[in-house]
Parts: C-alpha cells; structure tokens; sequence
C-alpha cells in the first residue's frame, strides 16, 4: 500500500538497509523545482494516511543520477 501511494504522485519506493524506505521523484523537463517539491510532499500525505504512526521527514535538492541511486549536493 505504501509503494501505491508513492507511485500515485509520480515517486519511487526505495528500501534502505537498515529498514526505513526513501521516496524519490525524478526531475522532467516539464516539470519545474516547485512542481516536484507540491508533488513530494501531496505524496508525504498520502503515506501519512498508510503509516500514521511512523516517523516521516521530507527533504528537497538537486542530485545526479549515478548507478542506482541519485547522489545529492
């Protein structure tokens, strides 16, 4: 259920390995800085309404896409 919430604006789902999980959202060219931070934190909701009681924080910056995760600034 967490991952549909997460797809639903557009993220992806990624586990960590200590067991927390990472939603990350892709830049476009159609989409500007402000458009993805709305969509993060619409999605942030969402998983709210899944996992009520879990600690939740939400970040924003630029990263390039190196392997398989984006390494930030």
């Amino acid at each position: 259920m967490l991952s549909a919430a997460v797809s639903t604006h557009g993220g992806q789902l990624e586990p960590m390995a200590e067991g927390s999980v990472v939603a990350t959202f892709l830049a476009s060219s159609s989409a500007s800085a402000m458009d993805l931070a709305v969509r993060a934190a619409r999605c942030a909701l969402s998983m709210r309404a899944v996992v009520p009681d879990c600690a939740m924080s939400l970040a924003t910056g630029r990263g390039t896409m190196a392997e398989r995760f984006p390494l930030g600034e």
